[in-house]
């Protein structure tokens, strides 16, 4: 309901989970309640924002999923942790995705800035799966390295279109799989959650393509 940018929300009948939702409401940046009981709530939205607030806020999503895998790689940080840090990612993507929803048009722009914020929550969370249950060999964690390093290209990419970027990403990306090759016989489940973060990763380059086919095509000619 927030994500998709309904602005007056009144729930019943919501028996033990009134804690819960009061802590949703307080992770969703813009929803105040402003009348509850036991057993109900009534939300609405007192948020205004624009592009520039929308631009900050998925520049803050890029910083954090970096900052993610340095507290995994640097195996400090506990799972509850881990998953807090994933929690205020999902908080900012579901914040993006509720302002592009209800202040801009819906055409292919929106779309495509809508499927990228939900890519970056996606890699996020497969980050935090990884972390879970992962061995965190030396090994595994030179792969997580460079998934960082390209994920700051990506991000670097989103400011600058730079078609040299553009032809040595994907070579990047299969290069990263053939390290991970899993053996069916005995798979190795990092392994597994390695390739998902890949993937994620993967789709996000598809996205900035897509979203940028414009500059690229000028480019090219």
């Amino acid at each position: 309901m927030y994500r998709f940018g309904l602005k007056d929300i009144s729930i019943s009948d919501v028996g033990g989970q009134i804690g819960k939702m009061k802590e949703i409401v307080g992770n969703s940046p813009g929803f105040e309640i402003i009348d509850s009981t036991k057993n109900s709530l009534r939300v609405i939205d007192i948020g205004n924002t624009n592009e520039e607030t929308i631009k900050k806020a998925e520049h803050q999503i890029y910083w954090k999923l970096t900052n993610l895998i340095e507290k995994v790689i640097e195996k400090k940080s506990s799972r509850e942790e881990i998953y807090q840090f994933d929690m205020e990612i999902n908080r900012l993507a579901f914040f993006v995705e509720r302002s592009l929803a209800l202040h801009f048009s819906p055409n292919q722009k929106t779309f495509l800035e809508y499927e990228k914020i939900s890519i970056l929550e996606d890699i996020g969370d497969s980050i935090r799966h990884y972390n879970k249950y992962a061995k965190k060999s030396e090994e595994e964690l030179n792969v997580l390295r460079e998934i960082s390093s390209m994920i700051d290209e990506l991000r670097s990419f989103e400011t600058k279109v730079d078609l040299k970027v553009i032809g040595e990403f994907k070579d990047k990306i299969e290069k990263l799989k053939k390290k991970l090759k899993i053996d069916e016989k005995k798979p190795n489940i990092s392994f597994v959650f390695l390739l998902e973060i890949i993937g994620n990763v993967s789709n996000l380059y598809e996205n900035l393509i897509a979203f940028n086919i414009e500059k690229v095509s000028v480019k090219e000619d």
